[in-house]
């Protein structure tokens, strides 16, 4: 799959803030060993993201979402356990 440079540039920046969030928790909030989140079914792409990122989805939780189609989402969770998590 070939994408712009716009979309590449926007994927390197979503990269950065999801590495700079990890770090800061992994830093300041020592004690939280997980991170674990919430997608809506239908966001392949979201998904491959962050299991791209050492995420792997455990559940799906059905009629999460409420006011939008489809209801279900998947659960997404990373250990954050010594040093990078993965």
């Amino acid at each position: 799959m070939k994408i712009s440079q716009r979309e590449a540039q926007r994927l390197r920046k979503r990269v950065a803030e999801l590495e700079k969030a990890l770090g800061t928790v992994r830093e300041f909030l020592p004690e939280v060993v997980l991170a674990r989140l919430h997608v809506q079914v239908s966001n392949t792409d979201a998904i491959r993201f962050y299991e791209k990122h050492g995420f792997k989805v455990v559940e799906t939780v059905e009629n999460y979402y409420l006011r939008t189609e489809p209801r279900h989402a998947v659960v997404l969770e990373l250990s954050l356990a010594g040093g990078d998590g993965r």
